[in-house]
């Protein structure tokens, strides 16, 4: 239903943001690894425990696959051949090495960008902040990165579209609100 909408609408949004890139001359190459990597993410959630699932074991699975490429595909394509993983990953069950060879460069590309800093990945990799109860009452929130390096910029976008979401939810459930 909604939450499964909602959820896979973050997942293509961090996707997303993990790649980066917007550049008409390389728009499917951007869009595939967006897609493929949706799909890593999705295989995450699908194999490993809620209290498992980071960027540090994305970044795990995502070089694992590297590392042993076609068994992955093939475990993947006979375990969820009819479901949205091996949709999302079917862009790799390709013959074409150039084609594999360069979705696979975005995300790598997109991955290491998040792998220059090991304290961050650290932070991204520890439990949550529950964004509901930031709702509560009035606080600040600080978010601190450095001005200079972009590579942490999509983090902070990813917490203010998170937020922004967490806050239309909440209006929404008050009286009078539709």
């Amino acid at each position: 239903g909604g939450k499964r909408v909602k959820a896979m609408e973050f997942i293509t949004e961090m996707a997303t943001m993990i790649i980066g890139g917007d550049s008409t001359d390389e728009r499917f190459w951007t869009n595939s690894a967006i897609d493929v990597l949706c799909g890593f993410i999705l295989l995450l959630l699908e194999t490993a425990d809620k209290a498992e699932c980071s960027l540090r074991t994305l970044i795990k699975l995502w070089n694992n696959y590297i590392k042993n490429r076609k068994s992955v595909i093939r475990k993947v394509k006979e375990d969820y051949s009819e479901t949205i993983v091996y949709q999302k990953l079917s862009s790799l069950d390709n013959p074409s090495e150039k084609t594999v060879g360069s979705i696979e460069a975005f995300i790598t590309m997109g991955l290491n960008r998040l792998s220059i800093n090991e304290e961050f990945i650290d932070y991204l990799s520890q439990p949550g902040m529950n964004l509901e109860e930031m709702t509560q009452g009035q606080q600040g929130i600080y978010l601190i990165v450095p001005d200079e390096n972009k590579s942490y910029h999509f983090v902070v976008s990813l917490f203010l579209e998170q937020f922004y979401e967490v806050l239309i939810g909440r209006a929404q459930k008050e009286p009078g609100q539709q």
